[in-house]
């Protein structure tokens, strides 16, 4: 990646972001992701139940979302928390995933604070439902990373607008 911060694209910003999250799960619950770039033929996208997302406000805004299956977001949650999976509460998981998304964009937003990618971000926002999809315009230009940990999954998108 060029160490000049005012050339970053939005590939390398996108490895950025899945960098964080990488980061973000180690630091947070001790548990590795495998970050796969292109969507792995039995990746489960219909078993998403819960998502988090926000707003990156910029001159060019984005939507940065996370979106889990409930026995990842379970997991991951249960080892940040302590708690037993069967003990966290539907708003605790739906809290949780905001948590995630949050944690992953601020990550990103202080190592770009001096760059012209600067950006702010708005408040988290969960979404919960079986087999959740976002509906996108056609020629948005999307990022897409598919994240297994300890076999469960989570998809990670970034929507430029």
């Amino acid at each position: 990646m060029s160490s000049d911060k005012n050339s970053i694209t939005n590939e390398q910003e996108w490895q950025m972001l899945g960098q964080a999250l990488s980061n973000v799960l180690q630091t947070m619950s001790g548990l590795e992701a495998e970050i796969a770039f292109v969507q792995p033929a039995d990746w489960p996208l219909n078993e998403i139940e819960f998502s988090g997302f926000m707003v990156m406000t910029r001159v060019r805004p984005s939507v940065l979302t996370i979106s889990a299956t409930r026995p990842a977001i379970m997991t991951i949650l249960s080892y940040m928390t302590g708690e037993m999976p069967d003990e966290l509460s539907e708003q605790e998981l739906n809290d949780g995933v905001c948590e995630l998304v949050n944690m992953v964009a601020g990550e990103v937003k202080s190592r770009l604070n001096d760059s012209e990618r600067a950006y702010g971000l708005t408040s988290p926002i969960a979404a919960q439902g079986s087999s959740l999809r976002f509906s996108l315009k056609n020629g948005l230009e999307t990022f897409d990373a598919f994240v297994t940990v300890d076999g469960l999954h989570l998809k990670m998108s970034l929507y430029m607008l």
